[in-house]
């Protein structure tokens, strides 16, 4: 299924650093993406049940929840098919991204470029699940 050109890609990032949502807000929604920004594991659920979702940014790290689990529960819920791509300033943390089904990982501090050309080659890469149909 082809994305509907009305329909706006729709974003989630979820990082604990206030400025740094600002930051993915700033660039994407320039470059005509939808934002959602969340600074906490438990706003997670609550945005993916409550807006459709194409891409999920995720910090590994958010207050004490590691953001692998968070990825591994929603890969495994079948009827959520977007990619996930984890965020860490710790390179260890981002090894094992395989096990908890992670598309893709970014590693913080990271040039801006690199995650706006990320983030293209995920829409291109996967059918946007939630598009309109003619």
């Amino acid at each position: 299924m082809q994305h509907h050109p009305d329909k706006k890609i729709t974003i989630l990032v979820v990082d604990d650093s206030v400025e740094l949502l600002e930051v993915f807000r700033i660039v994407f929604e320039k470059q005509g993406y939808n934002i959602i920004a969340a600074t906490s594991a438990k706003d997670v659920f609550a945005c993916v049940n409550n807006n459709d979702i194409d891409i999920l940014l995720l910090d590994v790290f958010l207050n004490g929840v590691n953001g692998r689990d968070i990825c591994y529960r929603l890969k495994a819920d079948e009827q959520r098919s977007f990619p996930v791509v984890l965020m860490s300033a710790t390179p260890e943390n981002l090894l094992d991204i395989s096990e908890c089904g992670a598309d893709a990982y970014i590693e913080k501090p990271f040039d801006i470029n690199y995650i706006t050309e990320k983030i293209s080659a995920l829409v291109s890469r996967f059918p946007q699940q939630h598009a309109l149909t003619a």
